[in-house]
């Protein structure tokens, strides 16, 4: 029998365009970094952790709503309901978006006075447009998955990945290296300027690309197609869910980063052996921003690349479910555990054994904050693996019409979380490192509950299939290449010593991988 390789595909594009648009945002972050300096990107990030909650809100549970609605009328052969579907979702959602900029706007004035800091509205009102941006966005991506078509999601991020480096990295180096500004505000706003003027490029190409051929009189057609309150129905709980993330976030930088800046500087200075603050400016702002733009830099690079393969999934899942093809529904989301193991763990791997190196080479960082940097990582990317299975889990819950049950996973975890960050951060010896703990244990908890919840699906996890080959692989093959290095291809400098492990790496776990059939399944 032939195999149905569309997820495949699917899949194939999506993560190599993930790959790429990672690749951009690093190309964008790292540099971004080095000329703001972790004073500055501290500042950045938290503009940025007050806007997403918002954005958040409005606009993650957008995409895979439709999507999942477009697989659907797909499945039942109802196709003459997809014009009606994209339009009323595009009417619906940017309702609610326009919405939640005025809201957005509102408490960010509010903020900005409480904090005394006009930056925060300026930046607002820049980024403010851009929640209706990413409405319009997710509204087409998702009527395109929906179809199996990747491509325009692809090239959108792609696209907006792009236009958001180049503007942001020449607007930053031009106010600072050929205007050569003092005013420390500049940089940030050119840079924010960016991702609204990028999301705005990324929008209008999806309006140019996803046409349908409408049918005569489709406005005032009687077909009867979803309604506006089953959209939100489902499309909600997921916003929620999203929140929640973007809520969490803003909680260390509004509640706990206060209190880390209150420890006592010689404490704090001591639980990082090998780190120095001379020049660093605030103390907390700084491990802050070092904690934001290098390790979660780092760190996000994992389940962004995997999120992709969940959405290519979905699709599949989602005919599964309503044709009620338990074995096909099994299959589908075998491949789905496979994929994302197969990458995750040999990426966390990887990233694990060779820190150092890797912040070194991407952000030319001193020892110091080398060393501060590699300390955090250690803490958090073995829990990428984790932070990966989370998207899968989610995409099949939300073919199962279970986003709720996301929402309530969410808000144990993130309740967890908070109280773990509030309790740690207080701990002089542990400070900035609280957030990387409750980061791990914020995903675990969401990966237990998630995978209890798939079982009732009615779907197998089998763990020594899954997990045990790509981390074998991954030990035998770090192994050899850390032998190789030292012995052979030692006191290279840290771009050659990523380069070559890196290739090691990668043809030894490949091979490994291969030979014991792990990816025959997909």
């Amino acid at each position: 029998m032939k195999k149905d390789n569309r997820f495949l595909k699917a899949g194939a594009i999506l993560v190599i365009s993930g790959v790429v648009v990672k690749v951009l945002s690093a190309a964008y972050r790292i540099p971004l970094t080095r000329m703001l300096g972790p004073y500055s990107m501290g500042r950045y990030s938290t503009i940025f952790n007050i806007f997403m909650p918002f954005y958040s809100f409005a606009t993650a549970g957008i995409t895979p709503c439709i999507s999942k609605y477009t697989a659907q009328y797909y499945a039942r052969k109802e196709t003459e309901k997809l014009p009606i579907l994209k339009r009323k979702a595009l009417f619906v959602y940017m309702t609610v978006s326009i919405f939640f900029t005025i809201v957005f706007l509102l408490f960010s004035s509010v903020y900005s006075k409480i904090l005394n800091d006009k930056v925060i509205l300026t930046g607002s009102m820049i980024l403010s447009p851009n929640i209706l941006f990413a409405t319009a966005e997710s509204v087409y991506k998702g009527y395109t998955q929906g179809k199996m078509n990747m491509l325009p999601t692809a090239k959108s991020n792609i696209l907006e990945s792009v236009s958001k480096t180049v503007l942001g990295l020449s607007g930053v180096f031009f106010v600072k290296y050929i205007m050569r500004t003092t005013q420390q505000d500049l940089p940030i706003v050119i840079c924010l300027m960016a991702v609204s003027v990028s999301g705005f490029i990324c929008a209008l190409y999806l309006f140019l690309s996803v046409r349908d051929k409408y049918i005569k009189n489709n406005r005032f057609s009687k077909t009867k197609c979803i309604s506006g309150r089953k959209l939100l129905k489902m499309s909600v709980p997921i916003s929620v869910s999203a929140l929640l993330v973007s809520l969490v976030n803003f909680f260390d930088t509004a509640v706990c980063l206060p209190i880390i800046k209150k420890l006592p500087y010689d404490v704090v200075m001591q639980s990082y052996k090998g780190g120095s603050f001379k020049g660093a400016g605030e103390i907390s702002i700084y491990l802050f921003g070092i904690y934001q733009g290098m390790v979660l830099t780092i760190f996000n690079l994992v389940p962004a690349a995997l999120s992709s393969v969940g959405v290519a999934c979905l699709p599949l899942i989602t005919k599964a479910t309503v044709t009620e093809n338990k074995s096909q529904l099994q299959k589908s989301a075998n491949k789905l555990f496979i994929v994302t193991s197969g990458i995750s763990v040999p990426m966390c791997t990887y990233a694990f054994f060779y820190r150092k190196e890797i912040l070194s080479f991407l952000f030319s960082t001193t020892e110091s904050q080398t060393n501060i940097s590699s300390a955090l990582l250690g803490i958090i990317i073995p829990f990428g693996i984790l932070a990966s299975f989370i998207f899968a889990f989610n995409n099949i819950l939300y073919a199962w019409d279970k986003s709720k049950e996301v929402f309530r996973i969410l808000l144990i975890a993130s309740v967890i979380k908070c109280a773990i960050s509030l309790f740690l951060s207080g701990i002089p010896e542990i400070n900035i490192r609280a957030f990387a703990v409750s980061n791990c244990i914020f995903y675990t908890i969401i990966f237990i509950l998630s995978l209890v919840k798939i079982k009732k699906a009615g779907i197998n996890f089998n763990f020594i299939k899954i997990f045990f080959v790509p981390l074998s692989a991954s030990v035998v093959a770090v192994t050899a290449v850390m032998y190789i290095m030292q012995n052979l291809l030692y006191a290279l400098p840290d771009f050659l010593t990523v380069a070559f492990s890196g290739i090691l790496f990668c043809l030894g776990y490949f091979l490994i991988t291969i030979l014991t059939g792990f990816f025959v399944d997909i």
